[in-house]
């Protein structure tokens, strides 16, 4: 089964309401702050060492069935420059999103993360995210003596 690594959007970072757990490496996210620096409008993004979706995705691939993910609650807060950036690129709003929380392991689950923290998905999780907008992404196969 092909496998790929997904990098999508960098839309923001992690907010000072964050809490991490340093023990490990990445570090474990246990309550997750995004704030919004600027959005391009994909339906996935990221701030290391975690990711948002919006509902409209994360509903998609609920309903699909695939593994290796819980959705989780998110705080989302913009900086000046992200408020700025939402009224360039001529969006009214943010969208609802949430946490996604990769709960699965690369090349077994339909979304996995590397011991690097970087995400893997199947070809079904790849076809899944593909209902959404995902222009700023970085799709490329998974070769894990490449991707570590």
């Amino acid at each position: 089964m092909a496998y790929y690594m997904v990098k999508p959007e960098v839309a923001g970072r992690l907010g000072e309401g964050t809490v991490l757990d340093h023990s490990t490496h990445p570090p474990r996210v246990e309550r997750l702050e995004y704030e919004i620096v600027g959005w391009t409008g994909d339906d996935l993004m990221t701030g290391f060492p975690s990711y948002v979706i919006t509902d409209h995705l994360a509903g998609k691939l609920r309903g699909a069935g695939l593994s290796g993910f819980d959705l989780r609650d998110v705080r989302i807060t913009f900086s000046p420059e992200g408020e700025d950036a939402l009224r360039v690129m001529g969006f009214s709003d943010f969208p609802a999103v949430k946490w996604f929380y990769v709960t699965g392991q690369a090349e077994r689950d339909d979304f996995g993360l590397t011991p690097r923290g970087r995400l893997v998905v199947s070809g079904n999780g790849l076809t899944g995210l593909r209902q959404g907008r995902l222009d700023q992404a970085r799709i490329e196969e998974y070769d894990p003596e490449i991707h570590k």
